[in-house]
């Protein structure tokens, strides 16, 4: 295919959304037209691109000038529909579409101001009433929201925040992205301390239903909440000795799966298995954010609601949770002896470090192993 030709347009629709393609000096330039009305958007293209009766040099020059002053730029509610509709955004877990929204939604109220009802966690008055356009945002409003993010939200959260908006920018097409300057925060883990024999027992026996089989999971797998609830029968083999699943933090990145013997409790918890569906259908259809509510009050309802406020952080945070039973797992596994690349390959991590990130050493197991040690001579 030859080389486009300087000043050349094309339109180009990506979701319900035309935008102009426009090429200078072998550069393509994306401009979204902020329209659903092909013959509006052709009409744009066509300003883009005018001057075509003055020799190519200037023509170029009006082209480039018109792109970076003139071009529209969609307004808030336009760029979220044209970044939801993004062909790049089709395969989007509605988790992640959820948590995309919540965090557009905590810009532009921001900007615009929070209306103060009984719900709002905080009212704040409107930090930047007159932006209107994705245009109007440059690197000092991007320092303006780090640093009110920052007061309000841990840097894991921040991070997620810029990550976002970066590429709603770079959907929309609008440059410079500011957000591109950013350097992600620091974030310190704060993982749930795994949690003792007495307290799994005490966390299982006392849920029912479909709870007390999803932590069962939870302690006889390893896996995450978000998986444990969306187990389906079919991940089971036909023996109903191994389960296997896809890990949802690595299914669009490695794309791995782990293989899991099904403990003999496991498997007279979840009980006569069925053709078909998910397992804990009942929680499989919940957002992460009710299911986590749900975990925590049973939690709470057991006594185990503890929290600390780590050095420099914002607030408490809670120290058990269901990720406990995670901890817990690899904790138990690692002091019966099991290698840590076995844990490695059940669990999900991509190393046997990330595995030991969460081992937290029984102190009566260490200091058996400890004793085992020859003296040396030295007793």
């Amino acid at each position: 295919m030859g080389r486009r030709q300087n000043g050349s347009g094309t339109l180009e629709r990506r979701g319900k959304v035309w935008y102009t393609k426009v090429y200078v000096n072998g550069r393509k330039i994306l401009r979204s037209t902020g329209t659903g009305d092909r013959a509006r958007a052709l009409a744009m293209l066509n300003d883009q691109t005018r001057g075509s009766d003055l020799p190519a040099k200037e023509r170029l020059a009006v082209i480039a000038e018109h792109l970076r002053g003139d071009a529209p730029s969609p307004d808030f509610d336009q760029a979220w529909e044209n970044y939801a509709d993004a062909p790049e955004n089709a395969g989007q877990s509605e988790t992640a579409q959820a948590g995309d929204m919540g965090r557009w939604r905590f810009l532009v109220r921001w900007m615009s101001g929070y209306d103060g009802g009984p719900r709002c966690r905080v009212n704040q008055p409107a930090a930047f009433p007159g932006v209107e356009r994705l245009a109007d945002v440059d690197a000092g409003i991007v320092a303006a929201f780090v640093k009110y993010a920052r007061a309000v939200s841990s840097p894991n959260t921040v991070n997620k925040y810029v990550r976002t908006f970066k590429r709603i920018w770079r959907v929309n097409g609008v440059e410079p992205n500011p957000w591109e300057r950013f350097r992600p925060l620091r974030v310190e883990a704060h993982l749930r301390r795994a949690l003792d024999d007495s307290e799994v027992e005490k966390v299982i026996k006392e849920a029912d239903g479909e709870l007390r089989t999803l932590f069962a999971f939870g302690a006889f797998t390893g896996l995450r909440m978000s998986d444990c609830a969306r187990v389906r029968w079919e991940d089971f083999d036909r023996s109903g000795a191994t389960l296997t699943v896809r890990p949802s933090k690595t299914r669009h990145s490695s794309g791995r799966t782990v293989a899991i013997p099904v403990h003999p409790a496991l498997a007279k918890v979840v009980g006569r298995r069925q053709r078909s569906g998910f397992v804990t259908p009942g929680l499989a259809k919940l957002p992460e954010w009710a299911l986590s509510n749900m975990v925590m009050r049973h939690f709470r309802r057991c006594g185990l609601e503890e929290r600390e406020r780590p050095d420099n952080f914002r607030r408490s945070v809670a120290t058990v949770g269901f990720h406990s039973f995670r901890s817990t797992f690899i904790t138990n596994m690692a002091n019966i002896g099991a290698p840590m690349a076995m844990v490695q390959a059940i669990v999900g991590h991509m190393s046997p470090e990330m595995s030991m990130h969460y081992y937290r050493a029984n102190a009566e197991a260490a200091r058996a192993k400890i004793a085992a040690l020859p003296g040396y001579g030295l007793e």
